[in-house]
């Protein structure tokens, strides 16, 4: 029997009998159509049989000119990138934070553009302190035209890309697990409409005892009916298996001359005609896979899905502006969405008949330093006259173009221009334009004779370090462990206010303890949901209170001790004055602030900062003009000040650091500034150097911590910190 009890007391008992019933029998008839065999031909294809039948040659056909036959090729790659299941989603993907635990193996995005799209997640599990290479890894299938087609074949497929996926990823498809969301129409009492989750159901079973993998888990709707409308039929795959962070594979291509290989779906042969993947020979390419990733001899991955070889291999070139030169292929299979098959960069050392021994292969082409993509002429195509074909060749600045265009007006990754304040603001600010002269000859701030910032109240071997976490943070747990690692001994103190005695405990108990550290850090997040009225306002009246305001004047003053704010902290020390003056002051109508980006919503991505000053405390381990990778993810990260209040910061070397573009110099354009920070600013100091706020999250960084982002992430505030009481 199943029993429950509750203090004590029996409160549930169902036998086992009877749960074994999963409970009371019902009935219904159900009846099944054939598939819709032109639909589902268009909407999925067999890698090896779409290379079979699609013609040798694309032209010429009623007149078409060899140079015509090139010019309709690239209007067909560019159409192709814009399809709505193929174009970038980016400005969507932005708006959730993807770094948040420090975790993140691949960010959603990738390649020194950050223009790759990751076709799952890869990230490490969260442990509370050490260090692990322990990641999963988690991915869906569906498609919805294959299923309006065939249920059958839709659910196949389904469960066929999530663990395509998997396996792109690098990971072993044979530990995967997968679970299901089905969403169907309500059935009622028709036997067409049951026919439709019934089909689903046998194509995920026939799927699942083929690759020998069970779901573990399941959702399902049948009542996506409203009046006359219905959901189409659904059934959504999602696989997760664990893999060695160490081994995981990114897609962007990685270097020029890269042989590039398509590992190829093929037929079942025990469904002739039927368009169903042979799932033993899948199995077995993708352990071959695997083994090949962990063994280096795969450089990146990607699987192929709608829109076919020439998305798929026009996405791993856009990250880090390789580009690529085609084999003689039918151009037609170039666009065929083969489910299943996925694009190979292999290793240097690596050749097509050894790479993956015993896999059904064919050779793509080559990656190129020049930024295009190049599709040879077919053999066959000449014209009437007898000319020879012409290359067809899509700059990849063409191909981004027509990619992030169709969702560019909805999910926007820019500001629309504006005029007035921004505009006469943006001559980059005078911080940028000074950087640009200087970086000539010496850096953008020339370092002083000695060091502006006091020495410590005591020298330490290990200081303490003090992380506050209001209601609504979300750092604590990776900057505590990022003190740890720089050697300080860290404390997480939780502020609690569900009660107005939980408040005033919560104001004691903080006062208490930043006595006893040497350093106080506010962490990112959203204090109290970033309300009252914006981002730190909860953080900044908690640190008013009498004691803590006190408490905090004594470590500045007395002990000469460090302030450390990321994100919302930063917000919250601006909010108080501490930043840019140095000390809690009354708001004032013209004081520097932290408000919405410019863009008017939340960004999350990497960005590339310059230091403007390294005799900080916290920038004692950088070097001034050294451009750092860190990952923002924030809705009011624009810093705004007055030009009375940016000379004075000037003046006094309080920009620490800049959000600058490709070129390293400071920039006001999106989204290399990401939020319209007037200067660029992305941090300052107090004047005396020992209270440092900035927007990039440099806590999110470690061994396997965003490896397809591409630059120093070593930003090693959290050592100087440290170091400073140590010396």
């Amino acid at each position: 029997r199943l029993k429950m009890r509750w203090r004590g007391r029996e409160i549930v008992g169902i036998s086992r009998a009877f749960l074994d019933t999963n409970g009371a029998e019902q009935r219904t008839s159900v009846r099944l159509v054939a598939p819709d065999a032109a639909g589902l031909r268009a909407a999925s294809a067999i890698a090896a049989e779409a290379l079979k039948t699609a013609p040798r040659a694309a032209a010429p056909i009623g007149g078409v000119s060899p140079p015509q036959a090139a010019e309709e090729l690239a209007a067909r790659w560019l159409k192709n990138l814009a399809a709505l299941n193929v174009c970038s989603q980016k400005g969507l993907v932005q708006r959730f934070d993807s770094t948040v635990g420090s975790n993140t193996v691949l960010m959603p995005f990738g390649g020194r553009r950050q223009l790759t799209p990751v076709e799952g997640m890869a990230a490490k599990l969260p442990v509370p302190c050490g260090k692990t290479k322990t990641a999963t890894l988690m991915s869906y299938g569906f498609d919805p035209a294959i299923f309006r087609a065939s249920p059958f074949s839709g659910a196949v497929y389904a469960v066929t890309e999530s663990l395509a996926k998997i396996a792109a990823l690098g990971g072993d498809v044979e530990r995967a697990r997968r679970s299901f969301q089905e969403y169907f129409e309500k059935p009622g009492a028709d036997p067409l409409r049951w026919g439709k989750p019934f089909s689903a159901l046998l194509g995920a079973l026939h799927a699942q005892t083929r690759f020998e993998l069970a779901a573990i888990g399941g959702k399902d709707s049948m009542s996506g009916s409203f009046r006359d409308l219905d959901v189409p039929p659904t059934l959504v795959s999602f696989a997760l298996a664990v893999a060695d962070a160490d081994h995981i594979l990114s897609p962007e291509f990685k270097r020029p001359g890269s042989a590039v290989a398509l590992l190829a779906t093929e037929a079942d042969p025990a469904y002739p005609g039927a368009g169903l993947p042979d799932i033993k020979k899948l199995k077995a390419a993708y352990r071959a896979l695997h083994t090949a990733a962990k063994e280096g001899k795969v450089l990146s991955a990607t699987p192929v899905r709608a829109g076919g070889v020439a998305a798929a291999v026009s996405m791993m070139c856009f990250g880090n502006e390789l580009g690529f030169d085609f084999c003689a292929l039918p151009r037609d299979f170039l666009f065929e969405p083969l489910y299943g098959s996925i694009v190979i960069e292999l290793a240097p050392e690596a050749a097509f008949d050894t790479a993956l021994p015993g896999v059904r292969i064919i050779p793509l082409g080559r990656t190129s330093k020049e930024p295009r993509i190049a599709v040879p002429a077919p053999a066959a195509a000449a014209d009437t006259a007898g000319a020879a074909g012409i290359d067809t060749i899509i700059s990849l600045d063409d191909a981004i173009l027509a990619w992030e265009a169709p969702l560019s007006g909805i999910f926007p990754e820019k500001s629309p221009a504006r005029s007035g304040t921004d505009a006469s603001l943006a001559p980059a600010c005078s911080v940028a334009a000074d950087t640009a002269a200087a970086a000539q000859t010496a850096p953008a701030h020339p370092a002083p004779a000695r060091s502006v910032h006091a020495r410590p109240g005591a020298v330490v071997a290990r200081p303490r370090a003090l992380v506050i976490a209001m209601p609504g943070t979300n750092c604590e747990y990776e900057s505590a462990y990022a003190f740890e690692r720089a050697g300080a001994l860290t404390e997480i103190c939780v502020v609690r206010n569900l009660t107005s005695a939980d408040v005033a405990e919560s104001v004691r108990r903080v006062a208490e303890r930043i006595r006893q550290s040497h350093i106080v850090m506010l962490p990112g997040g959203f204090s109290a949901g970033d309300e009252p009225d914006g981002s730190g306002k909860f953080m900044a009246t908690f640190f008013r209170s009498a004691p803590v305001w006190e408490a905090v004047t004594e470590l500045l003053e007395s002990r000469s001790g460090l302030m450390l704010g990321i994100c919302n902290g930063f917000q919250a020390l601006v909010k108080l004055g501490l930043l840019p003056y140095g000390k809690i002051t009354a708001p004032a109508p013209d004081s520097p602030t932290l408000t919405f980006n410019r863009i008017g919503r939340f960004v999350s991505r990497a960005v590339d900062i310059a230091v403007g000053r390294s005799d900080s405390p916290w920038l004692s381990f950088a070097r001034e003009g050294e451009v750092y990778t860190v990952p923002v993810a924030h809705a009011e990260g624009r810093f705004f000040a007055d030009a009375a209040h940016i000379a004075k910061m000037r003046e006094n070397r309080q920009i620490a650091t800049q959000y600058v573009g490709p070129d390293g110099r400071p920039t006001m354009e999106e989204p290399y500034n990401p939020n319209g920070s007037v200067c660029a600013i992305e941090g300052i100091t107090s004047p005396d150097g020992r209270i440092f706020g900035k927007m990039g999250h440099a806590e999110r960084s470690g061994p396997n911590v965003q490896k397809n982002i591409y630059g120093n992430m070593n930003f090693d505030t959290f050592r100087s910190g440290v170091k400073y009481f140590c010396d």
